[in-house]
C-alpha cells in the first residue's frame, strides 16, 4: 500500500487516503520510508539500493519484524530503526 494525498484539500497532509501499489518499488516512489511489518522471505532479500533511489531523501526504513540486513540498508543510504536495536542508526 502507498498512502496518498487527497489533492484539492486546503491541508493535504491532513487527509490522506491509502493506496494499492502494484510493487514494492512503485510502493516506495516518492516515499518518505519503508515500513516493514512482516517476516516474510521476500522482506529479507529486498534491494536496497534500488529502493533508496526510489524514495526522496532522507528516507528512513522502519523494520517491525528485525528481517534487514542493517548494513544494506545503511550503504544504500536509508536511515534504519529497527525493533530490538535498542537505537536508531544514522
Amino acid at each position: 500500500m502507498k498512502r496518498v494525498g487527497c489533492g484539492g484539500c486546503r491541508y493535504p497532509q491532513q487527509h490522506r487516503r491509502w493506496a494499492l501499489a502494484d510493487s514494492i518499488e512503485a510502493a516506495v516512489e516518492g516515499a518518505d520510508a519503508a515500513l516493514i511489518l512482516t517476516e516474510w522471505r521476500q522482506y529479507r532479500d529486498l534491494n536496497w539500493g534500488d529502493l533508496a533511489s526510489r524514495t526522496r531523501k532522507p528516507a528512513w526504513a522502519f523494520d517491525a519484524r528485525a528481517v534487514t540486513k542493517s548494513e544494506q540498508v545503511q550503504t544504500a543510504g536509508l536511515r534504519l530503526w529497527r525493533v530490538g536495536d535498542g537505537a536508531n542508526q544514522p
